[in-house]
């Protein structure tokens, strides 16, 4: 079976993080002997010399065998959203009447599922995965929602990454019930994995953390819908907390919560705070091997990959209730609050450091070999 996968976001030397999930997918495809697999990296054009033109050709982390860039005209907000339609549409088309391939899978709705009308227009077989963020910042668009209605109508089948998202979406389109999976993101169970004790300090130890506290970690982009603001109000002045040191890996944005946030933590009110930039993937498994528990103060999430991660690598979490923290919190790896309150950490962080998650339950509703039974699944079955 001949794949083209097609995303825009991958990781590369300026952005290791993004779109990792992908390059996961990639790798397990290109290691399974009955597929072939190519990945096409949409990539908008922009001005040379701009930070944000390094950005774009910085090289892919993971080499560049059968991973194509493809140019595309873009603009700011999604503004002419038809032209950038017709603008990916064509470069994507130009580039696999080369390869053929049996199935393009396209992931994010946007800017990647613009193309799918004119892919299956032109005879592809087409599956769309939807990761959350890309349908909940396109949806309150109006000018936009036309186009996806389009592209829903084109689609052989769509995957979702949560069972919330699945709902969400097919509340507005209900017509996509008929064609649609939850498959949950996968986590490479070889690399995720618990460590003892002893090498918990020798991590700690390499990361320059003080052994005597406990350290709690937050993976998230600094955006509204990650809840960051929601635990700096439970944190700050809280003294009962001053043993727990709190790690956020996540990048400021150019947007003004983000700039709220970085103001609040500039004034030097939390002294138990530790803001990281983002990490490549082996980083960030030694950042979770050095954590106690893991945080997740969302809004809302689709899935939860890295409080995924955590689970597997043995870190008990406490988690708001959202994509699948109340699954893996029924399954005994971490409790859910209702609100990041200041008397909900003080009361909940000793007790789920104490916890001693088993990994053996997540492994067969996570890894990558049940996520590549199902997607196989599915591809057979369009």
């Amino acid at each position: 079976m001949n794949i083209a996968l097609v995303s825009h976001l991958f990781p590369n030397e300026l952005a290791t993080s993004q779109g990792k999930f992908i390059k996961d997918l990639f790798e397990l495809l290109k290691k399974n002997n009955s597929t072939e697999v190519s990945l096409l990296v949409p990539t908008p054009y922009a001005i040379p010399f701009t930070k944000r033109n390094s950005l774009n050709n910085a090289p892919f982390i993971c080499g560049s065998k059968n991973i194509t860039r493809l140019k595309f005209l873009s603009f700011p907000r999604k503004t002419f959203p038809r032209v950038i339609q017709k603008s990916i549409s064509y470069t994507l088309l130009s580039h696999l009447e080369g390869l053929p391939p049996d199935i393009v899978h396209v992931h994010w709705l946007y800017p990647d599922g613009l193309a799918i009308p004119a892919l299956k227009k032109a005879g592809y077989k087409v599956i769309l995965t939807i990761h959350g963020s890309d349908w909940y910042q396109s949806i309150n668009k109006p000018h936009f929602r036309p186009i996806i209605s389009e592209i829903f109508d084109c689609v052989d089948r769509v995957l979702y990454s949560g069972p919330q998202l699945k709902i969400d979406v097919e509340n507005v389109f209900p017509k996509l019930s008929a064609k649609s999976d939850v498959i949950y993101n996968m986590v490479d169970s070889q690399k995720y994995t618990p460590i003892s004790t002893t090498e918990k300090v020798e991590k700690r130890t390499k990361l320059g953390w003080d052994d005597s506290k406990i350290h709690a970690l937050t993976v998230a982009s600094i955006r509204e819908e990650k809840g960051i603001d929601l635990l700096l109000d439970a944190i700050i002045d809280n003294s009962e907390l001053k043993d727990t040191i709190f790690h956020i890996i996540g990048n400021y944005e150019n947007t003004a919560y983000s700039n709220k946030i970085k103001n609040k933590l500039d004034q030097g009110h939390f002294q138990n705070i530790q803001v990281h930039p983002t990490v490549s993937p082996d980083q960030l498994i030694e950042y979770l091997h050095a954590t106690d528990v893991y945080i997740s103060p969302s809004r809302r999430e689709a899935f939860g990959l890295a409080l995924t991660e955590a689970s597997f690598c043995g870190v008990p979490f406490l988690s708001s209730p959202t994509g699948i923290s109340s699954k893996l919190a029924e399954l005994g790896y971490g409790k859910i609050v209702s609100e990041f309150s200041r008397t909900n950490l003080v009361s909940h962080i000793p007790s789920i450091v104490a916890m001693k998650p088993n990994t053996t339950a997540i492994k067969k509703l996570f890894s990558s070999d049940a996520y590549l039974k199902k997607l196989f699944a599915i591809y057979s079955g369009i």
